[in-house]
Order: C-alpha cells, then sequence, then structure tokens
C-alpha cells in the first residue's frame, strides 16, 4: 500500500512539471480551487450565451429542421470561438503586468519583473492564445478562401476540435490565475510589492489544507 501512495504521489508531483502552471497549485486551498471554479463557470455561461443561446432556442421559437448540435457545430467551424479564447485570456495579460508587475530598481536585473506565480508564463501563453486565434480567424474569414469555387478548403472537423482544444486551454488559463489570486489575497495586502519578497514568502507558505 506505501508503494503505491509513493507512486501515486510521485506521478502527481512529476504531471506539476508537464501540466502549464500546476507546480505551485498545492499552495492553493480547496476554497481557492471551488471560487475560481465558480467563477469560471459564470463567466463561461455568460460569454458564450451569443454561440448557444439562438441554435438552442431556434427549434422552440422556430419552425426547422435543424438541431441544435448542428447549429453549433456551424457556428464553431466558423472560427468564432477563436474569438472568444482570445477575449477570455487577452485580459490576463493586462490584469497580471499591470497589477503584479513592477520595475525592477535593480539594475543588473530585467527592467520589469512580475510578482505572481507563473506570471511570465501566463502573459506568454495568452499572447500566444491570441496570437494563434487572431491569425485562424483572419484566415478563415479572408475572401479568397470563402467561395466554394475556391482550391483550398478547410477542414471542418479539424476546425471544429483545434477550436475546442484551444478554448479549453484558454479556460484552465483561467482557472489557474483565479485560484493563484485567490491564494495571494492576504500576501499582496500584507508584503511588499517586490517580486524576491513575495516569492521568498510564497515559496515558504505551507501546503493549504
Amino acid at each position: 500500500m506505501q508503494q503505491i501512495e509513493r507512486a501515486f504521489w510521485w506521478i502527481l508531483n512529476a504531471a506539476t512539471y508537464v501540466v502549464p502552471f500546476s507546480r505551485e497549485f498545492r499552495k492553493c486551498s480547496a476554497r481557492d480551487f471551488k471560487e475560481a471554479f465558480q467563477e469560471l463557470a459564470i463567466t463561461t455561461f455568460f460569454s458564450t450565451m451569443p454561440l448557444w443561446i439562438m441554435p438552442l432556442l431556434g427549434p422552440i421559437i422556430f419552425r426547422t429542421d435543424v438541431s441544435f448540435s448542428h447549429e453549433l457545430f456551424g457556428t464553431i467551424t466558423g472560427g468564432e470561438l477563436f474569438v472568444y479564447c482570445a477575449a477570455l485570456v487577452g485580459p490576463l495579460i493586462y490584469i497580471i503586468t499591470r497589477r503584479y508587475g513592477e520595475m525592477s530598481e535593480d539594475n543588473n536585473r530585467f527592467g520589469f519583473t512580475i510578482a505572481f506565480p507563473h506570471g511570465v508564463s501566463f502573459v506568454l501563453f495568452s499572447a500566444l492564445i491570441c496570437l494563434f486565434a487572431g491569425f485562424a480567424f483572419s484566415l478563415m474569414k479572408n475572401p479568397i478562401f470563402l467561395p466554394k469555387e475556391s482550391p483550398v478548403h478547410f477542414n471542418a472537423n479539424g476546425i471544429f476540435w483545434t477550436s475546442i482544444v484551444v478554448y479549453v486551454f484558454s479556460l484552465y488559463c483561467i482557472f489557474s490565475a483565479s485560484a493563484y489570486r485567490n491564494a495571494m489575497t492576504e500576501f499582496v495586502k500584507d508584503t511588499p510589492r517586490d517580486e524576491d519578497t513575495f516569492s521568498t514568502q510564497f515559496e515558504n507558505r505551507k501546503n493549504a489544507e
């Protein structure tokens, strides 16, 4: 039994080095994750309403043979979900850099530091998602590829699943950032806005119970 438990924790610890933003999850409490999940659920419900409200209510209000799943599939394959991906993670770039970033007074270091767990990674991944989503959506809406006689046609299934994967990862970014923000609330109030001081105290913090 001890060997199984030890193997489980070894796999879990190894996974934190593979899954982005997860290395400091042990510092978050169950309440932090619960509040982050509630925020994510509410945000997702209302922000995606333009995607699913009409396909869901359309067959009820109007006489049509088109199913909800078919309408939703057509909307996603049109590239609209890429816009939602950028809209989700885009604000993270400003929030993390504006609220938790500061100019370093040490001339021997990089001029800008972020006192937030995985702050640089959040900013980079968010920027990459926005660039990819913007490029994909612009490419799909390019008039060259829209005519039916165009020699190039998009793979609807590929676009659908790519959109889903990028969107789910965007949700994971929001969830992770929210959990860390909840765990940091007291630290942000009581700790000076210095990355070295904050990082030391955050690392020395006992794992959340």
